[in-house]
């Protein structure tokens, strides 16, 4: 959701980086790059280096922003390159959670490995629902905790120091994302089938 607003003024800051790439480097460089850094991130919040990961966390969203800016400009923004960037930022949700988790399980606070988890289960669900939504329905972009708000909060959250709250808020919205984005897709497909079975009757397919 957020994307969609503040995309157009990403896009004036990006390009003028993107024109100083050198040519060696390809855009699915750029977002192996970015997903290095993220298990970097995973391993500093394993270390309880909270805030350091929360500011790491806001360089490896840059580069995950810059690689698909960087297509753009060398028109290469190709459907494999979007499918690399998309199973690499599931990598990534994996290396960042479950440096989350190897934290505070080393601070025997198992409310929190617990909550860390079920968070990691609503990254994956939130992926995974527009995924498979997008198999029978156009698109399903709706709910409000998309990948760059899901950073956003996160980093925020390390940064300030305030982890665990964070983890309430993010398994929340997260779940509350993935079954808004169910109900949409529910919604979508009805109104299809309903529109199809109007059409047939119109035409007299319906009828007997």
């Amino acid at each position: 959701m957020l994307a969609r607003y503040i995309k157009p003024s990403l896009e004036k800051i990006l390009l003028p980086i993107s024109k100083k790439i050198p040519n060696i480097l390809t855009p699915n460089h750029l977002s192996f790059f970015g997903s290095f850094l993220n298990l970097v991130v995973g391993t500093v919040f394993a270390l309880g280096k909270v805030q350091l990961a929360g500011f790491l966390l806001l360089v490896a969203g840059f580069f995950d922003l810059l690689d698909g800016a960087y297509a753009r400009f060398l028109g290469q923004a190709k459907k494999f390159g979007a499918f690399w960037d998309s199973v690499l930022d599931r990598y990534s949700d994996l290396f960042i959670i479950g440096g989350i988790i190897f934290y505070f399980a080393r601070a025997h606070q198992s409310t929190y490995v617990l909550l860390s988890i079920l968070t990691l289960a609503g990254f994956v669900t939130i992926s995974y629902a527009k995924a498979r939504a997008e198999n029978i329905i156009k698109s399903c972009d709706t709910g409000l905790m998309e990948r760059p708000e899901r950073i956003l909060v996160l980093s925020a959250g390390s940064i300030l120091n305030s982890l665990k709250p964070t983890m309430w808020i993010l398994t929340f919205l997260c779940h509350q994302t993935a079954i808004q984005r169910i109900w949409y897709t529910y919604r979508q497909i009805k109104y299809e089938e309903t529109k199809e079975k109007t059409a047939r009757i119109s035409k007299g397919e319906g009828t007997v």
